[in-house]
């Protein structure tokens, strides 16, 4: 017979590029509801740890970048530069290099390469100041979205220098900051190079073979 779901102690993997959710439950035993809890929360936990491990694994090693490539005239302006999922079909996740510019007349430019060298773009987005953009709720979680586009960082803390770099322009946009000069750009760039050494002195990532079959590049 089907039980009530006040029997279960329940929690939730939630696919956002499907916008679905599944919900799992642990049944909650006679007189013993701190158990479930317990066993609820280490579910939670392992699945978390193998989320975060599958998704790491995908990334190249690299260090997050705020200056310019010498070679390249189009990153003349970038403000914070790294690779990152991108979820470009519901059923595949490409590893793209992203590049986030200062402001301009319009917005900011938000584009994505197939690596590092900034060759080839594969797409790029306008970020404004009426731009969507937010940060997905989980445990560990490493997504965000951009204007609908999903996108995964290696760890919470790499999100979390993205996402801030994509707030403060918006916050310049809003109230029609000046566009940048040379002094504020390297003024910019500071400030996020902090935060990079940061993370990077606290966080140290393991680098290891892919756990998901490669398939070939986005064209």
């Amino acid at each position: 017979a089907a039980l009530p779901m006040s029997s279960f102690k329940v929690f939730k993997v939630a696919c956002f590029t499907e916008g679905t959710s599944y919900y799992f439950g642990v049944r909650i035993e006679e007189g013993l509801d701190a158990e479930a809890d317990l066993k609820r929360s280490k579910w939670v936990v392992e699945l978390s740890h193998i989320i975060s491990t599958v998704n790491q694994s995908l990334f190249p090693q690299f260090s997050m970048q705020c200056l310019p490539l010498d070679s390249v005239s189009g990153t003349s302006t970038r403000l914070l530069a790294g690779y990152l999922g991108f979820a470009d079909h519901c059923d595949v996740l490409a590893v793209v290099y992203a590049e986030l510019h200062a402001h301009g007349r319009l917005g900011a430019r938000f584009v994505l390469y197939e690596n590092s060298f900034c060759t080839r773009k594969i797409s790029e987005l306008l970020i404004t100041q009426l731009s969507t953009c937010c940060e997905m709720i989980g445990i560990n979680c490493t997504c965000f979205s951009v204007e609908g586009r999903h996108f995964s960082c290696r760890s919470p803390q790499e999100r979390k220098i993205w996402l801030r770099a994509i707030s403060n322009i918006k916050v310049k946009l809003h109230h029609r900051a000046p566009l940048p000069s040379e002094q504020d750009l390297a003024d910019y760039r500071l400030s996020v190079c902090e935060c990079i050494k940061v993370l990077e002195a606290s966080c140290v990532l393991p680098l290891m073979d892919p756990l998901l079959p490669r398939l070939k590049c986005l064209a």
